[in-house]
């Protein structure tokens, strides 16, 4: 029997593990180690079987099982979204446009996943060794659990009929990094990375994969211009992680719960602080940080 997906509960620390031993087999590219990128157009045989319909050999991305899995069926599954063809590609520098298509197939897979019964489904991207990536490529991934994690229960367990992100959104002030009449994105107030900024839909909805299509061009625009702020002030090669924030499968989350996409830049290292107290240290003030972001030169221009 496979161990990946065995999870294990530290109870005096009240935290979880989720164990996936196949990811020590997982090829990389970040060493120079001149591997056959498995994600680049003419490898589509290197990869995992195709879960959503064949795209041709023009494809834009491929949606495909990960050969070497987090967790494994009948517990969940893991996915592989190849967000672009182009191997050296940066989400800062893409089109909005394409944005918006990436930002689709987020939503038609976490769709997916509660249709196929999961309780819980994340959507996250690594971008970077430092942030988790083995391999170069623009991707992201998906993960199904039968199970809502631990932590992530605790915190479905505390919503309130008064929404978090709605007040945070009306309240976010001199942390506001760009806003339109449909978005916001905001530093947080307690942001774990210097630098790590939210965006939110103004109007409460509990998960991405309910937002009507027309409006991934909206979402799209403005994570673009996030991107290029932080790209601007922080360099092109910086390390970063994306991951959807949703509501899991629960009746009482769909309705209090409210989806955000997390970018938090890889700066800063983790010590004996955060593993001793489960907290964070920053350099940064997120006031300070939000100030920096919103004048950023992108493309020449302060307001981009």
């Amino acid at each position: 029997m496979s161990a990946d997906g065995l999870i294990r509960a530290d109870v005096r620390r009240g935290t979880e593990t989720l164990y996936g031993p196949s990811r020590t087999r997982r090829p990389t590219d970040m060493h120079g180690a001149g591997i056959v990128c498995p994600f680049c157009p003419g490898n589509e045989h290197l990869t995992g079987a195709l879960l959503t319909p064949d795209p041709g050999p023009a494809w834009q991305s491929r949606v495909f099982a990960n050969l070497y899995p987090t967790v494994v069926a009948p517990d969940g599954r893991h996915e592989v979204i190849v967000d672009i063809r182009a191997h050296d590609g940066q989400w800062a520098a893409l089109d909005p446009r394409e944005l918006a298509r990436i930002l689709a197939v987020y939503a038609e897979r976490e769709a997916a996943g509660y249709a196929d019964g999961y309780a819980f489904v994340t959507v996250f991207k690594n971008s970077g060794e430092r942030a988790g990536a083995s391999l170069r490529h623009p991707h992201s991934q998906v993960v199904a659990l039968r199970a809502v994690p631990r932590s992530v229960a605790l915190r479905l367990a505390r919503l309130t009929p008064v929404c978090e992100v709605c007040a945070v959104i009306g309240a976010a002030g001199e942390r506001v990094v760009v806003e339109t009449p449909d978005f916001m994105a905001y530093v947080p107030d307690g942001a774990r990375t210097a630098f790590e900024v939210r965006v939110a839909p103004r109007a409460h909805a509990s998960r991405l994969s309910g937002a009507a299509p027309a409006r991934f061009d909206g979402l799209a625009g403005v994570l673009a211009r996030v991107l290029g702020r932080l790209r601007a002030t922080l360099g092109e090669a910086l390390p970063f992680n994306v991951v959807v924030q949703s509501a899991g499968r629960d009746p009482r989350a769909e309705e209090l719960a409210h989806w955000e996409i997390e970018i938090i830049p890889r700066m800063e290292n983790f010590g004996g602080y955060e593993l001793g107290t489960g907290g964070f240290l920053v350099s940064r003030l997120p006031e300070d940080a939000a100030r920096i972001l919103r004048a950023a030169v992108v493309n020449g221009l302060a307001h981009a």
